[in-house]
């Protein structure tokens, strides 16, 4: 019989989980920190990131999560070596959404909001798949933004040559 690989994930969106971060033994411990965050007053803490490790410690996947107090959205980026992906929901707009961690803004692409029991679907789905893409809810790709200095009209990054290369180095908190 073969050894199965037992992945950990860290979780944190306040910064005193940089230094001691939330190990969730769960999904539904996943999904209980997003309720936690929803009756939240903090705004500057709206952005809960989960690392996945692989048995020898090396960084897997990243799953950002935003979430608001008393707004029944949120925003799913799902980040491995194949690329970023982002949640996709039925509310349209041109603009990307911003979370923030620890006072720093996070932007989300745009439409990427979906209902908070999805979200909550999702990190438990996250979890019990170890670091599995969640197939609950539908996915887009978003490169950002190009900043133009020449006019006020920002552009989207629109092909992957543009895009930043994501760093699996470090945790994400």
């Amino acid at each position: 019989m073969g050894t199965v690989e037992v992945y950990k994930f860290d979780a944190g969106y306040l910064p005193r989980h940089v230094d001691d971060p939330i190990v969730p033994s769960s999904g539904k411990d996943l999904a209980a920190i997003i309720d936690e965050m929803y009756s939240s007053t903090n705004e500057e803490c709206s952005l809960l990131s989960i690392a996945v490790r692989n048995s020898e410690g090396i960084y897997v996947v990243q799953m950002d999560i935003g979430v608001r107090a008393a707004e029944p959205l949120g925003c799913l980026r799902y980040i491995a070596a194949e690329g970023d992906v982002y949640s996709k929901g039925k509310y349209l707009s041109n603009e990307p959404v911003a979370y923030y961690d620890f006072g720093n803004e996070r932007l989300f692409a745009p439409g990427s909001q979906i209902p908070l029991d999805a979200v909550k679907a999702a990190v438990i789905q996250l979890f019990d798949s170890n670091g599995g893409k969640p197939d609950c809810v539908e996915w887009q790709e978003w490169h950002g933004w190009i900043l133009d200095d020449d006019d006020d009209d920002d552009k989207y990054l629109n092909s992957e040559s543009q895009a930043p290369s994501p760093d699996y180095s470090d945790p994400p908190f």
